[in-house]
């Protein structure tokens, strides 16, 4: 009997030991656990993919910029730290060193004060023990120099709302919904040239690549529900004829039932425009259209944005190259979001999203990738 007692307690010994040491293991090994089920890796994102613009730095030279430049993020660890080099000293990081949470993402941003004109770039490296990763800075010093004005009378009961410069004949075409034209101006000897007489209330101005034609949203109403594109000759400097936006319903069965109102409109190829929306009633997620600019169809785009996203009256904005176009999703309010559109691929590629306290009106928008 007293054998088969030392024997129970000399198991329930042995038991309680192996117990303690799996659950030690187990405890000591759960970072390891999880990340060999995970991807693991250190994340360095350009913020101009998310906000659709430049994280390039222009700055007067003894002046200096600041711009959030990267994100940084890591994936299957709980935590790690994030060391910063960099080699150029007109830039300077707001971190060298951040214990960042896995999951989140921390900004790193950094300022630029250039000293001479031209461009210069910075290598800057990011090291923890879950790789490395570096990335490139452009800055661009500037030499102050006084701006040109241009004061001229437009004329009587004019409403300037968008104005296209068309560097090919150095005019600026400017919307005038007061008279529901657009105005040819000449920087050069500061004259109207030519009024262009297009539909009513003329907003929105978009050029072709080959800066041969100028679409103008025109706002007003024909018939109920009914409004209309101009479509201008530049060489000419005539209309040549107007497409007609037909009422539409996105879906009967959505928030956003609402007559469609014709606000801005970006030309993202030869055969292919997109407009935004201004409905009435409608504060927020109005959707974005399409016009096909040869068949002239008009057709919703239900996967740039959509509710919480794209809003009233978003606005559009389409680099040099007319590679990708940059939408504020509803400009002045907050939240926000700002979607980067890609020509090549018709689609929507990034939407930085819910960006509270932040009214933004303009970007700028490149098609350089890092």
């Amino acid at each position: 009997m007293k054998n088969l007692l030392h024997t129970m307690i000399v198991l329930a010994a042995i038991f309680l030991i192996i117990s303690a040491n799996s659950s030690a293991t187990n405890y000591g090994q759960r970072d390891l656990v999880l990340s060999s089920s995970q991807s693991v890796g250190l994340i360095v994102e350009p913020v101009r993919e998310w906000y659709s613009m430049t994280t390039d730095f222009d700055s007067l030279v003894g002046d200096w910029v600041f711009h959030y430049a990267f994100g940084v993020r890591c994936e299957g660890a709980f935590s790690t730290t994030v060391t910063l080099t960099h080699d150029n000293p007109r830039f300077e990081p707001s971190w060298t060193a951040e214990s960042i949470q896995c999951g989140s993402i921390y900004l790193s941003s950094f300022r630029f004060s250039p000293t001479e004109a031209g461009i210069t770039t910075d290598n800057v490296t990011f090291s923890s023990e879950l790789g490395t990763v570096t990335k490139r800075l452009i800055g661009n010093g500037v030499i102050e120099e006084t701006p040109e004005y241009w004061i001229a009378d437009l004329g009587p009961g004019t409403s300037a709302q968008r104005l296209v410069y068309d560097s090919k004949r150095e005019f600026l075409y400017i919307a005038d919904a007061g008279n529901d034209q657009v105005i040819v101006f000449s920087p050069s000897i500061q004259a109207v040239l030519s009024r262009i007489s297009v539909g009513a209330d003329p907003l929105g101005l978009a050029m072709t690549s080959d800066q041969q034609r100028l679409y103008v949203v025109n706002s007003g109403i024909i018939h109920p529900g009914e409004y209309s594109v101009s479509v201008i000759d530049l060489d000419t400097l005539s209309e040549l004829y107007k497409i007609l936006i037909p009422s539409l319903y996105p879906d009967p069965d959505e928030y956003w039932e609402y007559l469609y109102t014709p606000y801005e409109i970006a030309i993202v190829s030869d055969t292919l425009a997109l407009l935004s929306n201004d409905p009435p009633g409608l504060a927020s997620g109005s959707p974005i259209y399409q016009l096909d600019l040869q068949t002239q169809e008009v057709a919703l785009r239900t996967d740039i944005g959509g509710l919480g996203c794209v809003g009233q009256h978003s606005l559009f904005r389409t680099s040099r190259d007319f590679m990708a176009t940059g939408i504020v999703g509803e400009p002045g309010s907050s939240p926000t979001c700002i979607i980067r559109y890609n020509q090549d691929t018709d689609a929507a590629i990034s939407t930085l999203g819910s960006l509270k306290s932040r009214q933004v009106w303009r970007i700028v928008v490149s098609s350089q990738h890092e």
